[in-house]
């Protein structure tokens, strides 16, 4: 379980750039395979000594403790204004600022499409009405 962790992490593997991860799934497999981290927790307290639980118990009460207070955070739904290609395989993305929502310069937004979640900048300034991101594709 911990090769295959380690193979899907490989950046060939993430971006697909080759057939076989390509059809495999790419990033969706990384991210699979990944999610099996309950798996190796399980596994490891099984087949462990007695006293590894010690060490698995704290990372496992602070993991719970991270997503209750991430599960009461509210998420605001955006309504996408623009959607702009750009030169040089950058996509302009623009989005009208919920009610209330402050932020600072450089602080980012998680951008959701099919399941999966990234982590963007927020290009546009605070005082500004319209939230904006600029995304580059990664070079194949």
């Amino acid at each position: 379980l911990m090769s295959a962790m380690g193979a899907t992490a490989l950046p060939c593997v993430r971006r697909g750039s080759n057939r076989l991860t390509a059809r495999l799934g790419g990033y969706n497999l990384f991210w699979r395979v990944h999610a099996s981290w309950k798996l190796m927790y399980l596994l490891l307290l099984l087949h462990a000594p007695t006293r590894l639980w010690i060490w698995l118990f704290f990372p496992v009460v602070l993991l719970v403790v991270d997503r209750a207070l991430d599960s009461t955070r509210h998420t605001p739904y955006v309504a996408l204004r623009t959607a702009k290609q750009l030169p040089h395989d950058v996509i302009s993305l623009t989005f009208e600022a919920p009610r209330g929502f402050h932020y600072e310069a450089g602080q980012y937004v998680l951008l959701g499409w099919r399941g999966e979640w990234h982590p963007f900048t927020l290009t546009s300034a605070p005082e500004e009405r319209d939230l904006s991101l600029h995304i580059r594709a990664p070079a194949s």
